[in-house]
């Protein structure tokens, strides 16, 4: 158990995003992090209290927004927050690394390996190869010890954290034909969409067969099973996601894997109960998730079941918490041998 009780000073770069109202308001009563800095982008938000943007604010923090240079942010803090725009993040982090400091991006500028992947599917240049090649990717419950000794954290997208959980447990026990493609079918509330999405009415589809996040989730998985198994191989992974106008929040993910062997689903359940035993923030249940259970936390909830060859795991998020700002406080613990579920409780 860390017992590191020195105080560390936390700058938050973006601040009109849902993501950044989430870290603020974590942050705001963390034991062992203060926020020293509020950095904004946008001439027009400079000089504003964050409780203007965020109204739901209001008494959580007295700090009014900044416009900061990169190395004006890495003058006032230990560790810089990117809740921005993939280009924006391009811009800050680094600067920032370069300045010493350590940094948690929640933008999707660090999250691929491979600059090309990143071009095709973020119509974007990559313009920091040098920190491209040595961030750690940002899942506690897989790489936490890479995540203690790195300087910058990749912090996961919120499908692929809802779908690694998953689908980790049956890659680490073998219980999967890693040659066969994996099928992932999972809701977002309407949060996922950004703050500017309109919601409607109902549940449609959105980027069917051109997701960013599916060679995020390939890769994740790719790089988790030659941690555990020393095996490097490209895995297929198919994934439709969809948003739920209905709902403000939360994601379940539905991911669908060809077992390798004539498992007991009993046995399958006690495997994935191991392999989340000793963690603190995910559950695995005996019923269906239901996804208004985890919301407001950093918690996940997995379900598994056999139907033949195939193995279902249903897991549940709240994807502004789990999957952004609650994740990125709990890398951020690990980062500064904080107590890892340190504000996060």
């Amino acid at each position: 158990m860390a017992t590191n009780e020195r105080q560390i000073d936390v700058a938050i770069i973006g601040t009109s995003g849902h993501a950044s109202a989430e870290l603020i308001k974590i942050l705001a009563s963390h034991p062992h992090a203060r926020i020293t800095a509020l950095v904004t982008g946008n001439k027009h938000c400079a000089g504003t209290s964050i409780a203007q943007l965020h109204p739901d604010l209001a008494g959580c923090i007295d700090r009014k927004c900044e416009l900061l240079q990169p190395n004006e942010i890495a003058e006032r803090c230990d560790v810089a927050i990117a809740a921005t725009p993939t280009e924006e993040s391009l811009r800050y982090v680094p600067e920032i690394i370069g300045a010493g400091k350590k940094c948690i991006d929640l933008s999707g500028a660090y999250r691929l390996h491979d600059s090309a992947t990143f071009r095709e599917h973020y119509s974007l240049e990559h313009t920091d190869p040098a920190n491209l090649g040595h961030a750690v990717y940002g899942l506690p419950e897989l790489f936490r010890e890479k995540i203690r000794m790195a300087m910058l954290i990749a912090n996961p997208g919120c499908y692929p954290t809802a779908s690694a959980i998953g689908i980790a447990p049956a890659l680490k026990r073998g219980l999967v034909d890693t040659r066969q493609p994996i099928i992932i079918r999972a809701i977002s509330g309407y949060s996922g969409a950004g703050v500017k999405y309109q919601p409607t009415s109902g549940v449609r589809p959105y980027k069917i067969a051109r997701h960013q996040h599916t060679p995020e989730i390939a890769q994740v998985c790719m790089d988790y099973l030659l941690d555990c198994h020393g095996e490097a191989r490209d895995m297929q992974v198919s994934f439709a996601p969809r948003i739920n106008d209905d709902s403000a929040r939360g994601i379940d993910a539905d991911s669908s894997m060809i077992l390798s062997g004539p498992f007991d689903e009993d046995d399958i359940r006690a495997a994935y109960e191991a392999f989340y035993a000793s963690e603190p923030f995910i559950d695995v249940l005996r019923t269906e998730p239901d996804v208004k259970n985890v919301v407001g936390t950093n918690g996940a909830h997995v379900a598994v079941w056999k139907e033949g060859n195939l193995l279902h795991v249903i897991s549940t998020i709240d994807n502004l918490r789990k999957g952004a700002a609650s994740q990125a406080i709990q890398n951020l613990n690990l980062l500064c041998g904080f107590e890892e579920t340190a504000g996060l409780l």
